[in-house]
């Protein structure tokens, strides 16, 4: 065999399969251009004669080599957990379903959607559900891919009662992805806002709660590290106390932070941030160190800061006076030398006893 004859062999094996990947993305790329297979009214009634129920968003579309599907979102009017997403393939001149998930008593969002991210004319079926409670909050993308029939759902989810976990969403991919799979699924996620990038600006107050984790973890006791920023706190969110003296004001939120506001300085910084959202301050007093109780733990809280160290400040933590258990405080007025609780409960604050453990 001659040197041409060599060269035309090693070009066919390389030429072939780059000729076929470009075959199969021109088909591709013509199959989107085509008009769907069925039309915007029909797709719904073959989808609704096949499914029953509530039909709310149909999309019919080809496959390369002539595969007719309807991906519907569906649901009954009178029962909000039976929503869900099916795909029904083209058997004759009928359907049947090949795919159904049911959303149960997750939001299932009307976000049904068909594309084809990695061109290969075989499409892939994604919708998205939504899952918030009172202190947590979940995001799925869920993708059926009609090639393989692989199912898979992305889910970003963040637990809003424990402010010191990180901010960023937490990712789960179910099942595994395989490496063919995801690649698509990474850029199908990113079209829809899913896997985004998070960063914390030290200097965007928007983040003092989470800087404040950062710096000084979940103790509620010994030296506190303290970030300012300028002007008052913007925050919408109700207050449970609210304490004024002459240069400052310290406000606690509903499942948040305390805060004080200098008024010599215009600069606000947080205080004390509780490692659990149900544990907000609810009362306070004091004017140069501040005292303050949460609502679940028993015992007093001493905060001062330090005119020395602008940076820092001192939090003290006492669960015992005279040896005695602290009762759970829910009102609290600062006297001459001494501190009333309860309305009818003098204290000596020589007498307290520090709890100093750590971390809470």
């Amino acid at each position: 065999m001659g040197v041409g004859e060599l060269l035309t062999s090693a070009t066919r094996e390389w030429m072939l399969p780059v000729l076929k990947r470009l075959y199969v993305r021109v088909r591709a790329h013509l199959l989107q251009r085509k008009n769907p297979p069925l039309g915007p009214e029909e797709a719904p009634q073959r989808a609704l004669a096949c499914l029953g129920g509530c039909i709310m968003d149909a999309h019919a579309f080809e496959n390369i080599g002539g595969s007719v599907f309807i991906a519907a979102f569906h649901g009954t009017a009178n029962d909000a957990t039976s929503t869900g997403v099916s795909v029904l393939r083209k058997v004759g001149n009928t359907f049947r379903a090949m795919f159904q998930k049911n959303c149960g008593f997750s939001r299932c969002l009307p976000s049904l959607c068909v594309t084809d991210l990695d061109a290969d004319g075989l499409r892939e079926v994604s919708w998205e559900v939504l899952d918030i409670g009172t202190g947590a909050a979940a995001h799925l993308l869920c993708v059926y891919m009609t090639s393989t029939g692989e199912y898979y759902e992305i889910a970003e989810s963040r637990n809003h009662q424990a402010p010191a976990e990180p901010v960023a969403w937490k990712v789960k991919i179910t099942p595994e992805p395989t490496a063919a799979a995801r690649s698509t699924i990474e850029r199908l996620a990113l079209s829809r806002g899913f896997l985004q990038e998070t960063r914390i600006d030290p200097n965007d107050a928007a983040y003092a709660v989470p800087l404040w984790h950062s710096d000084n973890g979940t103790r509620k006791s010994g030296i506190i590290k303290l970030r300012y920023y300028p002007g008052r706190l913007r925050d919408g969110s109700s207050g449970t106390a609210l304490l004024e003296t002459e240069h400052m004001i310290w406000i606690a939120k509903f499942k948040g932070a305390l805060y004080g506001y200098d008024r010599r300085k215009d600069y606000h910084f947080v205080a004390y941030s509780p490692a659990w959202s149900y544990d907000w301050v609810d009362c306070l007093a004091g004017n140069e160190a501040l005292w303050f109780c949460d609502r679940n733990r028993s015992g007093l809280f001493r905060f001062e800061l330090l005119h020395d160290n602008d940076s820092n400040a001192i939090l003290s933590y006492y669960n015992c006076y005279c040896s005695e258990p602290l009762p759970r405080i829910s009102k609290l007025v600062v006297g001459r030398g001494v501190l009333i609780v309860n309305d009818d409960i003098t204290i000596d604050p020589a007498q307290l006893s520090e709890d100093k453990r750590f971390p809470h």
